[in-house]
């Protein structure tokens, strides 16, 4: 009969006992689970949001390097405005700079320009061998007044003969004279009309533009190549191509 009293007493010390153990291992279980979280060696997956595709990469220090070719076609100008060409400094023509440039109105304006330079000087040299030739000629072929004829009437001789003896001799000086100061001034207009139309500032700036291009042109193009990456987004993902040439 004191036996049977007992047992609610020790149901219910049993289950607060139990209550009591299994409060006690939730933070046990909790604390493991942080261990297991933490420990070192094992990497826990994290997840993170790309942005986009991933940028190109710089160009390269060989991408930018000047070719080998460019020093030997390169063009450079001196001090007095001359163009040569390359390491060697081979003389180049202002209007072969001109057309490698593509410069076609100043070629055309040089080459019309030295048309008529040939076309004066060879005008000069004419006029001015002509002028000499007819002069001296006339100067030579002058009748003398030392002849019997005029010296045979003295009348004679002062009336015709000098005079046409002086006639001669101006007639010759001034065609020789007026020859000379002809070709004189076709020559000097043949100077004028240079076919360097640029002055030497204009000129280094053409050069130069000429130079910019040929680096471009020499220029290697890199092997182009092809990336993929995927990407996932807030609202879905996806895979990003990236073309390089």
């Amino acid at each position: 009969m004191h036996g049977v009293k007992r047992s609610p007493l020790v149901a219910a010390v049993l289950a607060v006992a139990l209550a009591s153990a299994a409060d006690a291992q939730a933070p046990t279980q909790t604390a493991d689970d942080s261990a297991t979280e933490t420990t070192p060696g094992v990497d826990a997956p994290v997840l993170t949001e790309p942005r986009g595709p991933p940028p190109a990469p710089p160009p390269t220090a060989a991408s930018e390097a000047t070719p080998p070719a460019f020093f030997e076609r390169m063009l450079s100008v001196d001090q007095k405005g001359r163009v040569y060409e390359g390491r060697a400094r081979t003389p180049v023509r202002a209007r072969d700079v001109f057309e490698r440039a593509g410069r076609v109105d100043l070629l055309e304006q040089s080459e019309s320009l030295s048309r008529r330079r040939i076309t004066l000087a060879v005008l000069a040299a004419v006029v001015g061998a002509a002028g000499v030739a007819v002069g001296a000629t006339l100067i030579a072929i002058a009748p003398s007044p030392a002849t019997p004829t005029c010296e045979a009437d003295v009348r004679y001789y002062n009336d015709v003969c000098v005079p046409r003896y002086h006639a001669y001799q101006n007639t010759g000086s001034a065609v020789l004279v007026s020859g000379v100061i002809v070709a004189s001034l076709l020559a000097t207009l043949a100077w004028w009309s240079n076919p360097d139309v640029l002055s030497r500032d204009e000129m280094t700036k053409l050069v130069s533009t000429y130079n910019a291009r040929l680096k471009k042109t020499l220029a290697p193009s890199g092997p182009s190549s092809l990336r993929l990456a995927p990407w996932v987004g807030p609202g879905g993902g996806g895979l990003a191509a990236m073309l390089r040439w």
